[in-house]
């Protein structure tokens, strides 16, 4: 599957951070095209958990039903897609960096299913690379601006 894939250090602890990133319903304030994430299973976030995706992508409305499929607490939480237009698979990593911390985001798309995106390939994934550095500079401001 392509993948995109971006890292940033931000100066807070990997807990900080971690707490911050697993919980996917935050993810409208660093990731410009989530509209809404709501979860869809009580709980705490966890193996199993899902959670709903209401999110603009190049124009097009989308609806992604997501379920965790790796997490470790302070370290990395994994889900993919069980529904919606393109299977994707999201990886969050959290390392402890000096005196801050590296936080990696990745995608794996498979855009070979959906006609729209397997034809606008050569654009649409470098295109989604620098959205995601976008995503990794907002999320630094917020999470240092926390301080």
């Amino acid at each position: 599957m392509p993948a995109v894939e971006s890292t940033i250090h931000i100066n807070r602890t990997p807990q900080d951070i971690f707490a911050f990133v697993s919980d996917y319903e935050r993810d409208p304030s660093w990731r410009s095209e989530v509209v809404e994430m709501s979860y869809q299973s009580p709980g705490p976030t966890g193996i199993g958990r899902l959670a709903l995706e209401k999110s603009k992508v190049f124009g097009r409305w989308l609806e992604t039903l997501t379920e965790v499929t790796e997490y470790e607490p302070d370290t990395k939480i994994v889900s993919r897609s069980i529904s919606g237009l393109t299977p994707v698979i999201s990886y969050r990593f959290v390392t402890p960096d000096g005196a801050g911390t590296r936080f990696t985001y990745r995608l794996e798309v498979d855009i070979s299913k959906e006609w729209f995106f397997r034809l606008l390939r050569p654009v649409v994934m470098p295109l989604y690379k620098k959205t995601i550095e976008s995503y990794l500079k907002r999320l630094k401001q917020i999470l240092e601006s926390e301080m």
